[in-house]
């Protein structure tokens, strides 16, 4: 009786397997939302990437504007002059690849970037340079960290190469804020 019971199960087994195997939906199909999910990581990577960049160049830039400005040392002031200059180029070259993508980046700095700048202002020309490049330095810090890992390969190539040709840049910066720190303390 088993032996009966075991062929007369097994094909009606097999074919109810079948059945659920055979639900209308191809490997394609399944595939094409896995796809989309991932086309959308994608996108706001490379999204998130451009707005922190912009970000962090306003800030350097709103607050490279105060020391050209301020700043009393001839070095100090030089070097404002000269990241001001540079991070509003930086900028114009992020928002022609945000462009492309129709992504809106913000025009102004944050209210709490725009309250730093504010209490900036009000230090003493000496503790003003010292703490606008203990600013910078800390921005730039995120900053490199930021390109470093657009650098990794999880963006499109023309980000991946952008980053890797701006990170020289930044990084020549940050040293050049730590020499002048040195200096002044």
């Amino acid at each position: 009786m088993n032996y009966r019971l075991y062929h007369t199960l097994l094909p009606a087994l097999g074919l109810l397997l079948l059945c659920a195997c055979g639900n209308g939906s191809s490997n394609q199909q399944t595939l094409e939302p896995v796809q989309q999910t991932t086309d959308q990581l994608q996108e706001n990577l490379e999204a998130n990437f451009l707005l922190d960049s912009y970000s962090y160049g306003l800030m350097l830039v709103h607050y490279s504007e105060l020391a050209a400005q301020k700043a009393s040392t001839p070095t100090v002031k030089s070097f404002a002059e000269s990241s001001l200059a540079y991070h509003q180029k930086l900028n114009e070259e992020v928002e022609h690849l945000a462009a492309a993508r129709k992504l809106a980046l913000p025009q102004t700095p944050g209210e709490d970037v725009q309250a730093y700048r504010q209490e900036l202002a009000e230090l003493p020309a000496e503790a003003f340079e010292i703490r606008y490049l203990e600013v910078l330095r800390d921005i730039q810090t995120k900053m490199i960290g930021r390109y470093e890992q657009a650098t990794s390969g999880s963006l499109e190539e023309y980000l991946h190469n952008w980053s890797m040709n701006t990170l020289p840049n930044l990084r020549a910066h940050a040293q050049t804020v730590t020499d002048l720190l040195e200096q002044l303390q």
